[in-house]
């Protein structure tokens, strides 16, 4: 499917996926929370999807175990303590100790951004696509774009702020 197919039905299926989340018990902030996260694993594979047919059953397969995942969630999510960086350089002990106390700081703090905001992020910043074009994909406004990325950027920029004055 192309990315002009997907943008012409995205507004669609993710009405669809707000109605079976919310079918599915999920209260509407949530919905349109899981909506969202159903649009954005649509586009990750959207290259591979032949037509509307298939797109809509993922989707509502999607956003069904994503508010099931949801309900599941409530209690608390575990940290994978496993879960290191390896870096292929071999630099001075102190100093690569530094950096990984500084990657596993930034880590942490993306792996606190609401999901939908680090995914937008990644969007933005890693695929580099605009604005328009992420609102086309998730089928949001692009005013709703810029907020989601200004909230992420704020949130990264006051942590980082916080953390040059020594505060944790």
């Amino acid at each position: 499917m192309t990315q002009n197919e997907f943008e012409h039905i995205a507004k669609t299926i993710r009405a669809q996926a707000v109605n079976v989340s919310q079918c599915c018990g999920a209260d509407s902030v949530g919905a349109e929370d899981i909506a969202q996260d159903t649009m954005l694993k649509l586009w990750v594979i959207h290259d591979t999807l032949s037509g509307q047919k298939e797109m809509r059953a993922l989707a509502v397969t999607i956003a069904k175990r994503l508010t099931i995942d949801s309900h599941r969630r409530r209690h608390t999510e575990p940290i994978d303590p496993t879960h290191t960086v390896i870096d292929d350089c071999q630099p001075a002990p102190d100093i690569a100790l530094e950096a990984n106390e500084d990657q596993e700081w930034l880590r942490c703090r993306l792996d606190r951004l609401p999901a939908t905001e680090l995914q937008i992020l990644r969007m933005r910043q890693v695929e580099l696509r605009t604005n328009d074009e992420i609102a086309a994909i998730l089928g949001i406004e692009p005013t709703s774009v810029c907020t989601m990325l200004s909230r992420a950027r704020h949130r990264l920029l006051d942590d980082i702020k916080k953390r040059m004055k020594g505060e944790k």
